[in-house]
């Protein structure tokens, strides 16, 4: 079979030219991903000058040591939950790099927050964050300052702190310096990847664009914009799907957005809801698309951020509603009282009148059709495949080449 290869693409110099291409990014973003980071070799110019202007901050930082007892007893991680004492384990060792870098990545933050049953209040939780700050220091080694765990780390306590105060202003001066830290180093290692950038660089747009406005860098603010004139083109279609063909990856991207909508339309900056705002109600729509009874049928890559279940009732958010659709769905009887969820966070957001979304297309026929996903809705039977584009160029996917599955519900 190699040789067969080999001889078709001797004798075909285009086959051989696509080959050749394939080895050259596979080698060249391995390169950058685990050795030029922080050179910015494969930025566009206008994102490059952005980023140069951001500060970069001194490398020790002084977190005091918090004089509170937080009152966790367990942190959630991708899989499970991990069980902690007044001084957690933050060098602790997994078997799965998936769960160990969830430890790191601090969505057991907004997980706590979320979850009805928990009394984990701000200082608390920041108690937690300089526990962390204090052992690993504010940029650990390996995996756990990859570029998208350090974004991780960055919108989550943003976010945590925003939940927990009703205020993107409070987060504490010396939590303020290393977050700052963090924004210079993100900055010069964002995921843009020759032809292969990937869902990841909305992850850090969101962490840029959350800081900027919590910590009040103006330049952090403006490099996230320019990440989503320039990528959210690119990585959605024009049904509001994102391109990557996982039906979860779906719902974690239209959270990313959502969490931008919050911060930008609370503090009036229109400038870049003007960027959002025609993307935002579709990809939102195409949530709906996978929704059957509060369930997300599973196609393509889990994500290990959280897991599906967490997410399933996104579109129940108070800031999930548009235009005339809020109303009741900012009403107290939505939200889980039993089980932590996405949609139990950031309930007293009050939506910008003043602000016209796209409404979104709607699709309520019995054939559904989302570009390479597919529904059927017929006498109680719902059934939804994927079917992968076979033509133009490689991307960076979540997509499983899984034709001839689907997935297939009756009376939900």
């Amino acid at each position: 079979m190699h040789l067969r290869l080999f001889k078709l693409m001797i004798f075909n110099p285009k086959l051989l030219i696509e080959f050749l291409g394939i080895i050259y990014i596979t080698i060249y973003r391995a390169l950058i991903v685990r050795f030029l980071r922080g050179f910015m070799l494969s930025y566009p110019k206008d994102i490059k000058n952005i980023a140069n202007q951001i500060p970069i901050y001194k490398k020790n930082i002084n977190v005091r040591k918090s004089k509170i007892k937080h009152n966790l007893r367990r942190l959630k991680l991708a899989s499970g939950f991990m069980d902690i004492d007044q001084n957690p384990n933050w060098k602790k060792i997994f078997p799965s790099h998936e769960q160990y870098v969830s430890l790191h990545r601090w969505n057991w933050l907004l997980w706590s927050a979320s979850d009805p049953n928990s009394l984990i209040n701000h200082e608390h939780g920041f108690a937690l964050v300089r526990s962390y700050l204090n052992e690993m220091g504010t940029l650990p080694k390996s995996a756990a300052s990859e570029s998208y765990t350090v974004g991780e780390r960055i919108s989550n306590i943003c976010l945590f702190s925003r939940e927990k105060s009703s205020n993107w202003n409070n987060i504490p001066e010396d939590i303020q310096i290393a977050i700052k830290q963090k924004i210079g180093f993100l900055s010069r290692r964002l995921e843009i990847l020759p032809k292969l950038t990937g869902n990841h660089i909305i992850n850090n747009a969101r962490a840029l664009m959350l800081a900027g406005h919590s910590c009040n860098e103006i330049l952090t603010i403006r490099l996230s914009r320019e990440l989503l004139k320039k990528y959210l083109p690119v990585l959605i279609d024009n049904k509001g799907f994102l391109r990557e063909g996982s039906s979860h990856y779906q719902f974690l991207f239209c959270r990313w957005l959502l969490e931008i909508r919050f911060v930008c339309e609370e503090m009036g900056d229109y400038e870049t809801l003007d960027v959002i705002k025609k993307y935002l109600p579709n990809v939102l729509k195409a949530c709906d698309f996978f929704t059957i009874n509060k369930k997300i049928p599973l196609l393509g890559d889990i994500s290990p951020d959280c897991e599906p279940s967490w997410l399933s009732e996104l579109s129940n958010s108070a800031i999930a509603q548009f235009n005339e659709d809020v109303k009741s769905k900012n009403n107290v009887d939505v939200i889980d009282k039993k089980n932590a969820n996405w949609s139990n966070l950031f309930r007293d957001f009050k939506s910008d009148s003043s602000i016209l979304w796209h409404k979104g297309d709607d699709n309520n026929e019995i054939w559904k059709n989302g570009n390479e996903w597919f529904r059927l809705d017929y006498q109680g039977w719902s059934a939804i495949w994927h079917v992968e584009n076979p033509s133009g160029p490689a991307i960076a996917s979540h997509a499983h080449d899984d034709l001839g599955s689907f997935v297939l519900y009756k009376d939900n």
